[in-house]
C-alpha cells in the first residue's frame, strides 16, 4: 500500500493511503457515476478524499473501473508516455496513458490536474466493490516534455483540420491494378 504526502495547513503535512480515503467519498463519486451520461473519471481536490479543508491546490484524478478488479489491470505500473489520440468529435488531444496503455487520459483532465506543478500525478482508482486504490506517479520532467509535445503536435492537427474544413475534400483512389510494360 502506498502513502501519499498531502498539505494539511499550508505548511505541514500528512501520511495518507487508500484506507484513508473517506467511504462517503467513494459513495458519492459512485452515485454520480451511475447517473446516465456520467463521466468515468473526476477530477478533485486532494484533500477532500480525506474529508480536509482543501488548503492546497493540488488534484488527483478519480478513475471509476466499476466492472474491474484491480488484478486484471496493471495500475501500479510507474511508466507513463503521452500521445496523440483522436476523440470522438474528431479533434486530436494530446492523451496520457496510464496501467501500460490501457487507460489513457485526455489532456484536458491532465491541464486541470496539472502534475507538473507537483511532480506527481496522483490517481485514486475505483474497482468493482468499492475496492479504492490510491497511487502516485512521479511526474518527471521527461513525460512533462513528452506531454507538451503532443499538445503542440495536437494543437498542429486540430489548425490543419479547421483550415481544410472549408476546402472540398480531395479525391482519394486506393483501388489500383498494376499494368505491365507489354500492355495491349
Amino acid at each position: 500500500m502506498q502513502t501519499i504526502e498531502v498539505s494539511v495547513d499550508k505548511q505541514k503535512t500528512q501520511d495518507f493511503d487508500e484506507d484513508d480515503v473517506l467511504e462517503e467519498f467513494i459513495e458519492r463519486v459512485q452515485h454520480r457515476a451511475a447517473e446516465p451520461d456520467s463521466p468515468r473519471v473526476f477530477v478533485v481536490p486532494l484533500p477532500k478524499l480525506f474529508g480536509l479543508s482543501v488548503d492546497d491546490g493540488e488534484k488527483c484524478v478519480v478513475i471509476l473501473l466499476e466492472n474491474m478488479s484491480p488484478r486484471y489491470i496493471k495500475f501500479r505500473s510507474d511508466y507513463l508516455s503521452a500521445d496523440v489520440q483522436t476523440m470522438r468529435d474528431g479533434r486530436s488531444a494530446a492523451c496520457l496513458f496510464l496501467a501500460e496503455g490501457r487507460v489513457i487520459v485526455s489532456e484536458k483532465i491532465i491541464r486541470e490536474v496539472w502534475p507538473a506543478d507537483y511532480d506527481r500525478l496522483i490517481v485514486l482508482w475505483l474497482f468493482r466493490n468499492s475496492n479504492a486504490k490510491l497511487y502516485e506517479y512521479f511526474y518527471h520532467d521527461d513525460i512533462n516534455q513528452e506531454f507538451s509535445t503532443a499538445c503542440e503536435i495536437a494543437e498542429c492537427l486540430n489548425e490543419a483540420r479547421d483550415e481544410a474544413e472549408g476546402e472540398k475534400t480531395a479525391l482519394v483512389f486506393d483501388s489500383f491494378q498494376t499494368l505491365g510494360d507489354t500492355e495491349e
